[in-house]
């Protein structure tokens, strides 16, 4: 939709928190090297493959082919007993502190999780409960979550029903793979937390896009697994790539991408030229070779990536770089700043946001590296 709203809404503050834990690929070096010497020596069987007929996707993916983590440096990762929820606190701790307001002056919190702490329930009532809350509730779009939920926040805003959301997104992808699976090196763990209301100075919301990513519809699956220990057996949720998986996620990239950008500015009668700077998602360390192939238009120093440092977090990656690019001065007051965020079996959304005086919580930690 384009913006036909009476009063600008947008951006207020933002947050992001990470674990201490800092996991360096020479931590599985030490521990498994077998297992690192299989990945290298058996690249053609994992997840993303090399296709004959490549796209800019596989071309992007070709220099990381033969390492064992795909590009991959870092990831945080909870430590033992650690909740998600901690990070979801501590995200919106520190965005409503920077923003100088207080739990009372929100009115909603829309709350989404990869995964909860809990399998029945999602954790927005459970950050309510922490927070003291009014009212939250939860919003699921896997990795396109924060876009959405950012979407839904500004509605709520600019119909009348709040006058402030916070919108609070996390990931714990270390949860579903066992440290001895080469898919847990590109997942990592993160919380963020946006605050959304009025903004003034010609700064705020100017379009928005959302459109299904159905066609990647069980390239990855979660489900319970019997996992044996010296405690007896117990049942753990276990993230596995099916048949094919990489082809099909690859393959949708390019057509989601072009789409979600392009119609996004077109809603708003501009191009992507005018565009000042770009909050993209890394769900890969190609990324951003990735994105400048397919929309050249989409140039290198309008955007960073950080998934050196960070790999996969879902929903929290978007938020993640748009943070960074505030703190660095890549997006700053009066930037026409477009958010793109997309996830498997779920959506690929996108928006322009006018930036405005965003409030901004300090970098996390650099943390401890195992």
């Amino acid at each position: 939709m384009g913006s036909t709203f009476m009063i600008p809404v947008g951006l207020q503050a933002l947050a992001v928190a990470y674990p201490s834990r800092r996991m360096s690929n020479d931590y599985w070096r030490r521990r498994y090297p077998e297992l690192v010497k299989n990945a290298e020596q058996h690249a053609s069987k994992r997840v993303w493959q090399a296709p004959q007929t490549p796209t800019p996707f596989d071309l992007a993916m070709e220099p990381h082919f033969h390492d064992a983590f795909l590009g991959a440096k870092e990831r945080r990762w909870l430590l033992p007993g650690q909740k998600v929820l901690d990070l979801e606190v501590e995200a919106a701790t520190k965005c409503l502190a920077a923003a100088g307001v207080g739990v009372d002056d929100v009115d909603v919190a829309l709350v989404s999780a990869i995964l909860p702490d809990q399998y029945d329930v999602g954790n927005a009532a459970y950050l309510a409960g922490a927070l003291g809350l009014k009212a939250a509730f939860n919003v699921e779009s896997m990795c396109s979550s924060a876009v959405v939920s950012l979407q839904n926040a500004i509605g709520l805003v600019a119909s009348g029903q709040a006058e402030r959301v916070l919108v609070v997104v996390s990931c714990a992808y270390s949860r579903l793979t066992d440290e001895d699976d080469p898919l847990c090196w590109a997942n990592g763990d993160g919380a963020a937390a946006m605050l959304v209301g009025r903004v003034d100075g010609g700064a705020g919301f100017v379009s928005s896009h959302i459109h299904s990513s159905y066609k990647t519809n069980g390239a990855l699956i979660t489900a319970p697994e019997l996992k044996h220990g010296p405690d007896g057996d117990h049942l753990v949720m276990r993230m596995r790539p099916q048949p094919g998986a990489g082809q099909k996620i690859g393959s949708d990239a390019t057509p989601q991408l072009v789409l979600a950008l392009t119609r996004v500015c077109a809603k708003a009668g501009v191009s992507l030229d005018d565009v000042d700077a770009f909050a993209l998602p890394a769900g890969v360390a190609w990324m951003a070779d990735f994105v400048t192939r397919a929309l050249p238009a989409v140039r290198r120093e309008k955007f960073r990536m950080f998934h050196d440092r960070y790999a996969n977090t879902g929903p929290v990656m978007t938020p993640t770089h748009l943070f960074h690019m505030l703190h660095e001065g890549v997006a700053r007051p009066g930037h026409l700043t477009l958010l793109f965020g997309i996830g498997s079996t779920s959506n690929a959304a996108s928006m322009l946001l006018r930036l405005g005086d965003v409030a901004l919580a300090p970098l996390p930690d650099e943390g401890e590296l195992a």
